[in-house]
């Protein structure tokens, strides 16, 4: 269980009053990102977003004095974290950080983690039912998960119809190079090569240009991913958390290029058989 608190805290260097979230209890479970430094574990000890490190001109390890209810707080920043509420003007701290300041600082809501398995409903009525006039309590509101999963969706079928026009538009580059290249292929034809070294050499080409496609664009693709995130972060007064950029295991970065090479060497199987089957003489005469 974690109590949450808060307080407005004055902040050197920044004009407006930092809204700043009080914590009691294992807060492990809340899910925050830390970008640098580490999570808060002592009274004193806070943890801030980037947008009010800058404004407030601290970086990781600095100590500063704030103010609460005109009181002053002995404050060390610890570590920066991931938050986008306030544009990323917040303070994470213990609530015992405001043990000196009055009056004192009272919870107004308790986080309960439940078991695996537990009954939700149940244990909301059981605990309401406690103090009904007095405590005013809710399961979490997981409804905004339904709309995320939508859009997972819907990124999912759109990365499947352009992986299909990709693939559609590799057949047809495999197609129009061999018709262009059918002179060479009868060449070689004639000079003893096979139908089936024919086709061969058709895959053969076409996945080592998949592999150097492929080479090239994972390294293009993930640099712009982490360009993206950071611009969006920075919008929000943020640095990305480095968990952001980890969205591909080792084994999917060699596997990706591989997937490329597989689907062209696939797709250059019909222009290849194509070529195989050829009539030597009809194109050399015709040339």
């Amino acid at each position: 269980m974690v109590a949450v608190g808060g307080q407005n805290v004055l902040v050197p260097g920044v004009g407006d009053p930092v809204n700043t979230h009080l914590f009691r209890g294992d807060t492990s479970r809340l899910g925050y990102l830390i970008v640098a430094g580490h999570w808060y574990s002592a009274p004193g000890e806070v943890v801030a977003p980037a947008a009010l490190m800058h404004d407030a001109h601290v970086k990781i390890g600095d100590s500063f004095t704030g103010s609460a209810n005109g009181q002053p707080l002995q404050l060390r920043l610890v570590g920066e974290t991931y938050d986008i509420n306030n544009l990323g003007h917040s303070l994470f701290m213990d609530i015992a950080t405001m043990a000196s300041v009055t009056p004192a600082v009272v919870p107004f809501l308790y986080d309960i983690t439940l078991a695996p398995g537990s009954d939700v409903a149940a244990y909301v009525r059981r605990v309401a039912a406690v103090e009904p006039d007095l405590l005013d309590v809710r399961a979490s509101d997981t409804s905004i998960i339904a709309p995320v999963k939508i859009i997972d969706l819907v990124l999912l079928i759109l990365a499947g119809v352009l992986a299909l026009i990709g693939v559609g538009g590799v057949f047809n580059t495999l197609l129009l190079n061999t018709r262009e290249r059918i002179h060479d292929t009868a060449t070689l034809m004639a000079l003893g090569m096979s139908p089936r070294q024919v086709i061969v050499m058709v895959g053969a080409s076409a996945g080592l240009l998949a592999l150097v496609g492929g080479l090239v664009a994972m390294p293009v693709g993930l640099s712009l991913h982490h360009v993206l995130n950071d611009v969006i972060s920075n919008s929000a007064g943020n640095e990305t958390p480095p968990v952001a950029y980890a969205v591909f295991n080792g084994y999917e970065l060699v596997l990706i290029p591989l997937l490329g090479v597989g689907v062209a060497i696939a797709a250059a199987l019909i222009p290849g058989r194509w070529a195989a089957r050829t009539n030597v003489v009809e194109v050399l005469h015709a040339e």
